[in-house]
């Protein structure tokens, strides 16, 4: 007999078995070999995979200087291991040029991280991260930051003292592009003269400030009072004084003379 096997049942997984092996003729000699032994193979129940979930949406104001930061721990469960030997990194967000994220790790915890967002940007971002245990079976979850928007204030250049001479016409401009001295990024701009002026009336037109109905003969400097979008700025109007001068003509023989003094 060159070949031999024996099946065996009952064995108990992941144990060591001893045997020796023992060989007879047709005469009833025999000899014995051994001892030998085998492994039997573990039998290890198949990985769980892990939760991960209810990462809890997040609120920032436009322009704000505050991060965002919260344990992962508390999200992640893993049936059949421990949590911190697992494994979290960041998968991906709806909208990067909002707001940045991502996963930080220390000796203690995991951290989703979200730094300040971008100035004057609001709108959501969703935010995806995975966590995968020791067995490398993995869940994703999601949660949302909501920049909420916030107004800006309008905000004036610095203004420049003006001036128009006296007895100027209708839609003499007194300030050139004074809509432009005015800057609000959220809203459109409205502007107005808030100071009352007895000699003449000033008017936007276009971009400009316009002088009209300038009493005759008057000069003097007054403060205008603007607001624009709720924010208040002025500047001094100079009516020049433009000296006059008396013509006289004169005429002998035919011939005329004109002088002014």
């Amino acid at each position: 007999m060159t070949a031999h096997n024996v099946n065996l049942s009952g064995l108990t997984p992941d144990t060591t078995y001893f045997y020796n092996v023992t060989s007879c003729d047709a005469a009833g000699n025999c000899a014995t070999d051994g001892p030998h032994n085998f492994t039997t193979e573990k039998n290890d129940p198949p990985n769980q995979p892990p939760v991960l979930s209810g990462l809890p949406d997040q609120n920032v104001d436009e322009d704000s200087s505050d991060v965002i930061i919260f344990d992962l721990h508390p999200y992640a469960a893993d049936p059949d291991g421990t949590v911190s030997n697992g494994t979290f990194s960041f998968v991906s967000e709806s909208n990067p040029s909002l707001i940045d994220c991502l996963v930080l790790h220390n000796s203690t915890s995991d951290y989703a991280l979200c730094l300040q967002p971008e100035a004057n940007q609001s709108g959501y971002s969703d935010i995806t991260i995975k966590f995968t245990d020791e067995g490398g079976a993995s869940d994703n979850d999601t949660f949302r930051v909501t920049v909420n928007p916030v107004d800006d204030p309008a905000y004036w250049n610095a203004l420049i003292n003006q001036a128009v001479d006296e007895d100027s016409a209708d839609g003499t401009v007194v300030y050139p592009d004074l809509m432009g001295q005015c800057i609000d990024i959220d809203s459109a701009i409205s502007m107005s003269v808030t100071s009352t002026h007895t000699h003449y009336d000033l008017a936007m037109s276009g971009n400009d400030l316009i002088i009209n109905n300038l009493e005759a003969d008057w000069f003097g400097t007054e403060t205008v009072d603007l607001d624009c979008n709720g924010v208040a700025n002025s500047f001094d109007l100079t009516v020049n004084d433009v000296a006059e001068q008396t013509c006289y003509t004169a005429c002998t023989y035919g011939n005329c003379w004109t002088y002014c003094e």
